[in-house]
């Protein structure tokens, strides 16, 4: 398991048997977002500099890009793509960018006042992403086109802000919202499969064990 520490200085690795396995550990940094590469590098998010940084298992900085225009946007997750580009979601300035290895961004998505937190690409090319008001996930194809949308304006399954997902084996994705204090499963079709409501606590992410 990875997990980030409050005060979101410290990223934590554990093993089966909650051992310490390893750590990366700097300070005036508010670590949002972290992702563990193929390479074994460790991708991560820092919102006080707005920088993306990739982290060696030696703690070694390995790749950063900093969008200091993006300073105090609520800059959030990061996921790396097949092809070695980088998504990040920035929040407050609701915006999704695609950058390559020099920062320079390939693609930017737009989204006025929809609070984007999570991009997750897809092997096909596409994107996962989430947005509130509604709340809702759109699965996007490699063109940008929505070609599903899980929530939204479906009364039965209406949501605040969707700010974590994972897919399911079956096409379906499991969404955490944040805002509503609970956790829906959908099928692949886009219909509510389970719920788990009214719960004392938030959810800004989710993940599906193996």
């Amino acid at each position: 398991m990875l997990y980030i520490e409050d005060p979101k200085g410290t990223v934590t690795e554990l093993d089966t048997q909650q051992r310490v396995v390893w750590q990366y550990k700097t300070t005036q940094a508010s670590l949002v977002s972290a992702q563990r590469l193929a390479n074994g590098n460790t991708l991560l998010v820092d919102d006080t500099k707005s920088q993306i940084l990739e982290v060696t298992p030696d703690g070694k900085i390995a790749w950063r890009v900093e969008k200091p225009e993006y300073q105090g946007q609520a800059m959030r997750r990061a996921r790396r793509t097949t092809k070695g580009t980088t998504w990040v979601a920035v929040q407050k300035a609701g915006v999704l960018l695609e950058l390559d290895r020099k920062g320079a961004v390939l693609r930017k998505l737009e989204f006025p006042n929809r609070m984007p937190a999570h991009a997750l690409p897809l092997d096909d090319g596409g994107l996962l992403i989430g947005l509130a008001g509604p709340g809702e996930v759109r699965r996007l194809d490699a063109g940008g086109k929505t070609v599903m949308t899980f929530g939204g304006l479906n009364p039965t399954a209406r949501m605040a802000w969707t700010s974590g997902f994972t897919p399911t084996p079956e096409g379906g994705l499991i969404v955490s919202d944040y805002m509503g204090g609970r956790i829906v499963e959908f099928d692949a079709k886009g219909n509510v499969a389970h719920q788990l409501k009214n719960l004392p606590w938030s959810m800004t992410s989710v993940a599906l064990l193996p």
